[in-house]
């Protein structure tokens, strides 16, 4: 064969019409991706400097302990959804041996790193115990220590005590997969493990959360909650309008290319210019529009971007903090942002959705008695889910990257609020400080935490959007 045969033959001619794409990839997706991996392991101010190893991911996690089980459980509660939402007889004798496997890992580490907690508090205060002999045993998991001794003694016994009550409970579950007579009980055992596997990720979560906040970056994990309230405040609410504007639109309303117009031009404006004019709406001052048009209703004057209070205490005066007080005043002001930039898209993605299902399929529900509600659930809501499911795949990636309208409108209130520092924002400033390698350290987590997340969208909607197509 001719060297032009092989160079353009049936098996090698669709590579050259893949090349230009893969080289893209490779070259704007992956190297990247290479190169903050070895900035991280180094000292980078601004240039190369030693080679610190994994410093970088110790110090915004505090402790490779809760890190590393932090991560371990979310993937677990994930499984744990993924098996409560399986049918009867979808697990096999081979899955269910490599579940167990999986749990009693996950189950022995929490126990060994449980009793770690106790004996490195031991060997840390020795005054409070007599157990002398525990003073040389190395401690393998906390890296830093912070607050009062006594303080931080109670903390860690009792996430130790928490930890080995979730250790006995989890060889329970294992026991639970592997012993009981899985034919007989499979209708409603997928369920009891799903089940009983999220409730105690999610314990788990939690009390690895609380040692995180204990040693690692608070400003890191900070960022990370303002981040995923804006991730899910805006791309909930703006799927959901985009949902009734496309209805709208596909009933034929008056005005309809206007419309369609009105709504699609926010997404295609220039972010920092209406960015900066939101600032100037929601200004602190009596002179901002919304508080203008607060004052019509004889409101007083709120601050807006520069507002820290969390909506809990905002509503009902509950002082929580954390995930359970929810997102502040300002975070809502730049959510409100994003919905308004992004919800014409999602209606004009949405609407071609709709224009693709057949009307055919109306017409028989019609005729055969169906309301509005149920042509909705049983006919728009399954054949749209693909759509609904791209949208929400690429909207939460697109939240988490967000930053030019983030950032105008935090530096918009000088800098006071720091729930507006979502985890772009957070890299920013340590490229900003010259730490390039602690940036690059927060680039690649946030890799691994997004790709998480699709991964979870995938494995939880990848078998009920094959069944619905």
């Amino acid at each position: 064969m001719s060297v032009l045969g092989k160079l353009f033959g049936k098996h090698t001619i669709g590579w050259w019409f893949a090349g230009p794409g893969l080289l893209m990839l490779v070259t704007w997706q992956i190297a990247p991706i290479l190169i903050a991996g070895f900035m991280s392991i180094h000292r980078w101010k601004p240039i190369r400097d030693r080679y610190l190893g994994l410093q970088h991911y110790a110090d915004l996690l505090g402790e490779w302990g809760p890190g590393i089980l932090f991560f371990a459980c979310l993937s677990l509660l994930i499984g744990g959804v993924w098996l409560f939402s399986q049918p009867a007889r979808a697990l096999t004798e081979t899955f269910r041996r490599s579940l167990l496997a999986v749990i009693l890992v996950i189950a022995g580490g929490a126990a060994l790193w449980s009793r770690n907690f106790l004996l490195d508090a031991i060997e840390r205060f020795p005054s409070l115990t007599e157990k002398r002999e525990i003073r040389d045993f190395k401690r393998s998991t906390f890296l830093d220590w912070r607050g009062d001794e006594t303080e931080q003694l109670t903390l860690v016994a009792g996430s130790a005590s928490q930890f080995l009550l979730y250790s006995v409970m989890l060889f329970l579950v294992a026991a639970l997969i592997m012993f009981l007579p899985w034919g007989r009980i499979q209708q409603w055992g997928n369920r009891v493990a799903g089940a009983v596997i999220v409730i105690l990720a999610c314990l788990a979560l939690a009390v690895a959360w609380q040692r995180m906040l204990i040693a690692g970056s608070n400003d890191f994990l900070a960022s990370l909650i303002s981040t995923l309230f804006y991730s899910v405040a805006t791309v909930f609410t703006q799927i959901t309008l985009g949902l009734i504007i496309a209805f709208g639109l596909y009933r034929k309303i008056r005005g309809e290319g206007l419309f369609r117009y009105l709504i699609f031009l926010p997404y295609i404006t220039p972010a920092v210019a209406m960015a900066t004019v939101f600032s100037v709406i929601f200004r602190e001052r009596s002179s901002g529009l919304m508080n203008q048009i607060l004052g019509w209703f004889n409101i007083e004057p709120m601050k807006w971007l520069s507002n820290e209070t969390p909506i809990m205490q905002a509503l009902f005066g509950l002082e929580w903090v954390g995930l359970a007080g929810g997102p502040t005043i300002g975070l809502i002001t730049v959510v409100v942002f994003g919905v308004w930039s992004y919800t014409g898209y999602n209606a004009v993605i949405l609407l071609a959705g709709l224009t693709a299902i057949p009307r055919d399929l109306y017409e028989a529900a019609e005729i055969d008695g169906a309301s509005r509600w149920q042509s909705f659930t049983r006919i728009t809501l399954p054949l749209l889910s693909p759509v609904i499911f791209f949208l929400v795949l690429t909207g939460l990636i697109g939240t988490f990257q967000a930053f030019n309208h983030t950032f105008v409108m935090f530096e918009q209130t000088g800098g006071r609020n720091e729930s507006l520092i979502v985890a772009s924002i957070f890299v920013f400033q340590e490229l900003r400080s010259g730490d390039f390698g602690a940036a690059a350290a927060i680039g690649v987590l946030l890799f691994f935490l997004i790709l998480l997340i699709t991964a979870a969208q995938f494995i939880l909607a990848g078998r009920r959007l094959n069944s619905d197509l």
